[in-house]
């Protein structure tokens, strides 16, 4: 009979610690927790405890009597409570108030007790950690349990500056609040902000509980970023009370949050809150690449919903321990803080914007007039379609990696030919996949690959299609850098805190990320080839989609300073080569852009969550011109028809000269179906059903959005037209409007399209 084995001292301690490493890694990312975990910001390693600092007697919310006028605007009055460090607003308009703080008028009905209950009534929350103590745990507390007092208050023009002041922790942090217009600003003021040697600053929440409401009795939702916009409605009756949101905006930041992320990123620096009424929206103006979004439903920490923005200041990174780098543990850098004022502004909106659509189009205002962005000129003219066309790409071989030619120079000649001559008068081709060495080949772009015609058939090609007042984009990826034009990964590539060198998958294999700054660098003196090509323009492949903080020693930057050298590379191009495109892009991006492909249309399913709804597609109408994910790569295609026409989007295609099959083995380029032949007569069928609905409202701004009945919705134009899409497979009627199965009307003209 065979001994059994059992582990003896000498292995115990290696398997044990082999167990604690396998747990801390679980903990790397926690993007909705359960409510015993709150007190670890996402990121955090678990058993970060609540509780740094002894609490005070039982907390209360101030008195209306407290508050002093500070300020006040046409509009708004902004008032102080100088012992509290709360403020209140009111809205001169309408008579509503908003306070810094939750509904004093749900007070005693709040269950919730002991820690959370000073969270509730305190103007700030955050977590710290005492680094004298090497294993010690970040903890959580708040200004009133940490026994702080509010100082040095100073007028300035419209509003007031002061220090919340917590001496038992050694923390000073300057706050500003003023009034603007139609909203109220908060700002951390980083320059003044004090910590003591030992105890540093994790993350904070300033005014969390702005607008806080319970769910009892009224109707209302969170509004967050996620994908194109997503409700959590008050009413769900605590069925998901251990679930909140907390996603970082512009998406994860690798160097520190690791692991899979299959979730929607944030691209918009926004949230929301509707109750009966009122609502505000959030915009995170300065420090949101170092920010947030947390949204809790009532039920979770307590019977308020609230919606936030957490700034960070420090996050854990993974320390390896072992040249394999498959061992090591979760560290903090105590010297090292996420520096930069942080800002946020809360747009209090009138009773009759008090919506989601509401928010988003205030959000396009300021977008308009904060940052820039231009409306779309409205001169008529045909609905757009866009068509990318897939060069090659290589497949994996014993010895050397085979290349996939998929369109040619000349093919792509053809297919802009056929297009043009069915009536497609207004398109625009991205040519992917032209590099020598085929679409995997990122970083540095000097050359056509000469099986698709070499440099000449790019320059025939563009010319051709100039003729036919064809724009030519071409695409490409400095995201990554695959060896191109002398990269080595050891010297440019973004490392993490511990040295580690960054990478992600792309298709079958990894290539590392390369530093922001050097592809800044790279994209520079490729430009000139570009324009030799005669190219309208670039699409940068990956670029707005990631911010990572990257500690190579030569071209280190934060995740705010590779925002500011992306904006460089953008204005470049558009300044050079005339216009720029980008995929799914983070906002900060839209002053120099002109289309954005595959922006989002879903939300990420969270068991909270209610609906998606269109509010980056309601910013953005008349303003950027956008798509969603090609019409041949989705998995319904009429479905995803129908979510182009509530959306707004523009139509979209993906072919190649070559059938499907010629990529079947690629290494990066994964395509469903592609080939030209196989669905020029649908699109160009689908074309003309985008044009008829789309087409007279391209430039408008979507003025209203709603849902008419289960599965049937409408989506409504500054011109009065109105267009309602029906998903289900049954007819919808509404007195004399009759929408057959999934299908769509154009209601109050006499344009009505059936199958």
């Amino acid at each position: 009979m065979r001994k059994q084995w059992l582990p003896g001292k000498r292995q115990i301690v290696p398997l044990l610690a082999v167990l604690l490493i396998l747990l801390a890694l679980t903990q790397l990312r926690i993007t909705f927790y359960s409510a015993d975990k709150e007190g670890t910001a996402a990121g955090s390693p678990a058993g970060a405890v609540s509780g740094g600092t002894a609490q005070t007697k039982e907390a209360v919310l101030p008195q209306d009597e407290a508050f002093e006028q500070v300020s006040e605007t046409g509009a708004l009055r902004l008032k102080l409570d100088p012992a509290s460090g709360h403020f209140i607003v009111e809205n001169k308009r309408n008579g509503q108030v908003w306070r810094s703080y939750p509904n004093p008028d749900q007070w005693q009905e709040e269950s919730v007790g002991g820690m959370w209950r000073s969270h509730l009534a305190a103007p700030l929350m955050l977590q710290f950690k005492d680094f004298t103590r090497f294993s010690s745990q970040p903890k959580e507390t708040n200004f009133i349990d940490a026994k702080g007092s509010v100082e040095q208050i100073t007028p300035i023009p419209g509003g007031v500056r002061f220090v919340l002041s917590m001496p038992s922790l050694g923390m000073d942090i300057p706050i500003q609040i003023r009034l603007e217009q139609d909203f109220v600003e908060t700002k951390i003021i980083d320059s003044g902000l004090k910590e003591r040697l030992e105890t540093k600053l994790m993350w904070l929440r300033l005014y969390p509980f702005f607008g806080a409401e319970h769910s009892a009795g009224q109707e209302g939702y969170l509004f967050i970023p996620d994908g194109s916009g997503a409700l959590i409605d008050f009413n769900q009756n605590g069925q998901h009370s251990n679930r909140i949101y907390q996603e970082s905006i512009y998406g994860p930041d690798s160097s520190y949050e690791q692991g899979p992320n299959t979730r929607e990123r944030i691209v918009m620096p926004v949230f929301g809150l509707r109750s009966e009424n009122r609502a505000f929206l959030a915009v995170a103006e300065e420090g949101e690449a170092h920010a947030q979004i947390t949204a809790s439903p009532a039920g979770v920490f307590s019977d308020y919903n609230w919606v936030t923005a957490q700034q960070l200041y420090r996050a854990p990174f993974y320390q390896v321990v072992s040249k394999s780098k498959d061992k090591g543990y979760m560290a903090y850098s105590r010297d090292d803080r996420f520096e930069g004022d942080r800002t946020l502004r809360y747009y209090l909106l009138d009773e009759s914007s008090a919506n989601y659509v509401g928010m988003a189009s205030r959000y396009r205002q300021y977008l308009m007039e904060d940052r820039g962005i231009a409306r779309l000129d409205g001169n008529g003219g045909k609905l757009p379609l866009y068509v990318t066309l897939l060069g090659g790409d290589t497949e994996q071989g014993l010895v050397k990696d085979r290349y996939l030619q998929a369109t040619t120079t000349s093919e792509a000649k053809e297919i802009v030919q056929q297009l043009h001559e069915s009536g497609i008068g207004n398109l625009s081709i991205t040519y992917k996949g032209w590099q020598a060495g085929g679409y995997g080949k990122f970083g540095g772009y000097r050359a056509v690959a000469a099986k698709l015609g070499g440099n000449e058939g790019m320059k025939s090609f563009i010319d051709y299609a100039h003729t036919l007042e064809v724009p030519v984009f071409l695409g490409i990826n400095y995201s990554a850098n695959t060896g191109v034009q002398g990269f080595k990964a050891r010297y440019h590539a973004i490392q993490n805190k511990a040295g580690t060198i960054m990478d992600r998958y792309f298709g079958d294999y990894k290539a590392p990320l390369a530093s922001v700054k050097y592809s800044s660098r790279i994209l520079s003196e490729d430009i000139p080839h570009y324009q030799s090509l005669g190219a309208d323009g670039l699409v940068l492949i990956g670029s707005a989609q990631a911010l990572t903080s990257d500690y190579n020693n030569d071209y280190h930057s934060s995740r705010a300073e590779g925002q500011q050298t992306e904006d460089g590379m953008f204005a470049s191009v558009k300044s050079k080569l005339g216009a720029l495109g980008l995929e799914n892009a983070n906002f900060y991006a839209l002053p120099a852009i002109e289309h954005i492909r595959h922006l989002a249309d879903d939300y990420s399913y969270d068991l909270f969550s209610t609906q998606a709804v269109p509010f980056a597609q309601i910013a953005l109408h008349g303003l950027v011109e956008y798509t969603s994910e090609d019409e041949n790569e989705q998995e319904q295609t009429v479905r995803g028809f129908l979510k182009d026409i509530e959306y707004g989007a523009i139509p979209s295609y993906t072919f190649t000269y070559s059938d499907t099959r010629t990529l079947q083995y690629a290494q990066s380029l994964k395509v469903g179906s592609s080939s030209f032949k196989d669905w020029k007569e649908r699109a160009i069928q689908d074309y003309r059903r985008y044009e008829e609905a789309l087409g007279p409202v391209q430039h408008e701004f979507i003025v209203g959005h709603r849902q008419l009945s289960e599965g049937v919705m409408e989506t409504e134009y500054a011109s009065g037209r109105r267009i309602v899409v029906n998903y289900n497979s049954k007819p919808y009627r509404s007195g004399n409007l009759v929408i057959p199965g999934q299908d769509y009307r154009i209601v109050g003209e006499e344009v009505s399209h059936g199958q």
